[in-house]
């Protein structure tokens, strides 16, 4: 169905890249220069000035609510792919001097995959066939009720695309770690995964990247541009895992064998990550691991296929917390992992993947508060040399 944009002057297939260069001009152009809740606004201004042709959309389901167990048998239904489990963390040296949050059991709910026949992705939402949000399942950040109500009510018509899709996106759909850990591991479930076609809206070279990397063509994904909307014969999405699910990180390890000839010790920089998390002292740290044989990688440089191959050579990493720590999944089980965390977010993914994957040599360190007017994921910190020495000596390094 092609639907003419009258102010615009252009049909429903041309004036999608029109909506998606707004979004990049002012979300990404303007990043620096204009605060997010201005962004958003002008967004919205410009989407109502060039797009005036809308459907309103049933909201009565809220997206981003627990996604039922039950529903109408004509609705969707839902496959449990992993039931719950809980996890301890296994004791790694030094772990008993360290807060309680490393020792403590973790329980997993379950994750599941619903089938959602004729079902619609538009915007930031799934819909059933009668148009309202499926619970639970959303396709991007939902940033304020004002996101919500627009990206159910200002949906362009939808178009029919005559076969059946998995929806790929959820709320973190940005973030490195989410995209693997959520997205491509649960894609691994499927049996036919190769053989499908693939929904969602890819924003970044990377994620296209991993999906090649599961032998997904580019030709198989459909690109669902801001303000978009598609239905489709069948739409499969699957639930928001909790992070660290042990299943998950299993099956994310049998993502790309391919070997290379990489440094074997490495440790992966936050140098670019200025404004979340930079280790205040980072070239002291730098120095110290320099003299143990450690060469300073910055991750987000590189293509997702050499970061694998990186850690699948490696025979000790050190790493600050942050997305990275996903690519533990690629280590070797006898690989010496150390993890450096900010004494203000202690969410402790690493100790979960190396008890989930088997690996033995693992160890943290939390460093001291550097910045005392931030706090959580975007606090600096600085770490202690003596202790970080200590560490590498336990590793014999």
């Amino acid at each position: 169905m092609i639907v003419n944009e009258r102010r615009a002057g252009l049909p429903l297939f041309h004036a999608q890249p029109v909506r998606s260069r707004i979004h990049s001009l002012l979300n990404v152009t303007c990043r620096k220069m204009l605060p997010r809740k201005t962004r958003v606004s002008l967004i919205e201004f410009f989407e109502r000035l060039v797009f005036p042709n809308v459907v309103a959309l049933n909201a009565q389901s809220p997206a981003g609510s627990v996604a039922p167990e039950r529903a109408p048998a004509d609705l969707w239904t839902r496959e449990v792919l992993c039931p719950p489990v809980s996890v301890r963390p296994a004791p790694f040296p030094g772990s008993d001097l360290l807060p309680a949050a490393f020792a403590e059991e973790t329980t997993f709910g379950e994750f599941a995959v619903l089938a959602i026949p004729e079902g619609a992705l538009c915007g930031n939402i799934i819909l059933d066939r009668n148009n309202c949000p499926v619970p639970g399942l959303t396709l991007a950040r939902i940033v304020s009720s004002q996101s919500r109500r627009d990206a159910t009510m200002r949906t362009l018509p939808p178009r029919r695309i005559d076969a059946d899709v998995v929806a790929v996106g959820n709320t973190y759909l940005d973030n490195y770690f989410h995209w693997l850990h959520d997205i491509v591991a649960a894609i691994l479930f499927l049996p036919d995964y190769r053989d499908r076609l693939y929904c969602g809206p890819i924003r970044h070279h990377d994620q296209m990247e991993c999906l090649e990397l599961l032998g997904i063509r580019r030709d198989q994904v459909i690109n669902l541009y801001p303000g978009e909307c598609l239905r489709f014969n069948s739409v499969l999405a699957f639930t928001a895992p909790q992070q660290g699910h042990p299943e998950l990180v299993r099956r994310l390890s049998r993502l790309e064998q391919e070997t290379r000839t990489t440094p074997k010790r490495i440790y992966i920089s936050r140098e670019d990550a200025k404004k979340r998390r930079a280790i205040s002292n980072e070239e002291e740290l730098n120095a110290l691991l320099e003299r143990h044989g450690f060469i300073r990688i910055s991750f987000s440089e590189l293509p997702v296929r050499e970061q694998i191959a990186h850690m699948r050579g490696a025979e000790a990493v050190v790493m600050p917390q942050g997305a990275a720590v996903t690519n533990m999944a690629f280590c070797s089980p006898h690989t010496k992992e150390l993890e450096l965390y900010s004494p203000k977010f202690l969410i402790t993914l690493g100790p979960l993947f190396a008890r989930a994957l088997g690996h033995t040599r693992y160890q943290a360190v939390i460093g001291a508060e550097a910045d005392p007017d931030r706090e959580g994921a975007t606090a600096h910190f600085r770490m202690d040399l003596g202790a970080v020495e200590a560490a590498l000596k336990a590793f014999s390094l």
